[in-house]
């Protein structure tokens, strides 16, 4: 939606429209909020955000109880999302793989947590794993962590199908393009937004920026301590040992020890590594560059390889991730090769709420697509009823000290 101006006034103003910030104005337009405005800097829906490139992975069960019927909840949520006929999310289980016995041992406690918080988990035999992936080496794992209801959402499909539904509600208006330059606080209250097509005033203003989530409350005077880091990911293929009925046929898997994730799209193999070879690089949101400085087809959250840390990644990624998929060659040609930023907090769980320093000033600010439902739930429960369904102390604006909140630390 293209406009010279924006309206002069909104009950709430939500700056970005990744999954965040359209999680949140649906949940708030379903609660009956009314005269809302969703604004993001970049071309809707492919805005430029860590959404822009997600992977996608849903993997239910988490470390916390929050997070883990966050993601039960998103799973379900998407699973209600159609565009133009079909569905966001794909149903594909998930395998996690135990590379040794310490692992094994993590796994039948998570299944305790699994039962626990009510998601469905077992644990399975390596050769009940290559049943699951008839071309694993299931001599290289002890077992597996298996979630049925595991898969992958196409996140742009998401955003867009939320902000139609809201769009048919008449409940808000949603504009791309949009630069924010400045927040207003009076006496300790937000009162507006400013911004490259004109100035709202607001009560309530939700960011939901991601990645630019610390620029944006540097704004209102507030010291988000979210970062965004680069994260290493790359695609292989095509394979024909990949064949299957469907583009989406096989599990969603991750290997903690070994520091990779695998996703298989048609042909396609998708690698993404966390291990210790290319430790995450923390990046200052400032150094983000603008959307129009940046190639066609690449989201400004990406960044090319060097040299030396393609072949870096190149030579870890693959060697580990050929460990379970041996057909893989030594030395694959891939397809893309990126560093996609992330941002995560100190404590690397979320920041939802409101702000200690400036009332009516909100965050939701994510760490995965996981939980993005979710997230827009808590923060329009908090704005309208001041409460949640969930205990979401874990997740308070208000939890950091100030020492945490430096860049330094």
């Amino acid at each position: 939606m293209t406009q010279t101006a924006l309206p002069p006034q909104a009950r709430v103003v939500i700056i970005g429209m990744g999954i965040a910030g359209a999680s949140t104005l649906w949940h708030l337009a379903k609660k009956g909020v009314q005269d809302i405005i969703a604004i993001d800097k970049g071309p809707l829906y492919q805005t430029g955000g860590s959404t822009s490139h997600t992977s996608g992975l849903i993997m239910e069960l988490s470390s916390t109880r929050l997070n883990t019927l966050s993601r039960v909840y998103g799973r379900e949520f998407y699973q209600g999302l159609f565009k133009d006929g079909q569905p966001c999310y794909q149903m594909t289980g998930g395998l996690e793989f135990a590379s040794d016995n310490e692992h094994m041992q993590e796994y039948k406690r998570r299944r305790g947590l699994a039962r626990s918080w009510g998601v469905d988990a077992e644990l399975i035999s390596p050769s009940e794993a290559r049943e699951k992936l008839p071309f694993l080496n299931a001599s290289a794992i002890k077992g597996a962590f298996y979630i049925p209801t595991a898969g992958i959402v196409d996140a742009i499909s998401a955003v867009e199908t939320m902000a139609r539904e809201v769009q048919e509600m008449e409940a808000g208006h949603i504009y791309g393009e949009t630069q924010v330059t400045g927040i207003d606080v009076e006496n300790g209250r937000v009162t507006g937004v400013l911004t490259n097509r004109g100035y709202v005033k607001a009560e309530t203003v939700v960011i939901c920026a991601g990645v630019w989530g610390n620029l944006i409350g540097r704004m209102a005077g507030v010291t988000v301590p979210f970062y965004p880091v680069e994260h290493a990911n790359m695609t292989l293929g095509p394979f024909s040992e990949l064949r299957g009925e469907r583009g989406l046929t096989w599990p969603i898997t991750r290997d903690q020890g070994r520091g990779v994730y695998l996703v298989f799209r048609g042909l396609n193999l998708e690698v993404g590594y966390y291990g210790e070879k290319l430790p995450p690089i923390l990046v200052t949101p400032d150094s983000i560059p603008p959307h129009d400085q940046v190639l066609a087809g690449r989201s400004c959250t990406e960044r090319d390889f060097s040299m030396s840390e393609t072949a870096s990644f190149l030579a870890e990624a693959v060697m580990q991730a050929r460990e379970l998929l041996p057909f893989l060659p030594e030395d694959p040609v891939p397809g893309h090769v990126t560093n996609g930023l992330v941002a995560i907090s100190v404590d690397e769980a979320p920041i939802i709420g409101e702000s200690p320093e400036v009332r009516g000033l909100y965050f939701n600010l994510r760490d995965w697509v996981n939980e993005g439902p979710a997230s827009g739930k808590i923060t329009a429960e908090l704005i309208v009823d001041g409460v949640t369904e969930w205990e979401t102390f874990q997740v308070s604006p208000a939890r950091f000290y100030a020492h945490q909140t430096t860049p330094g630390f």
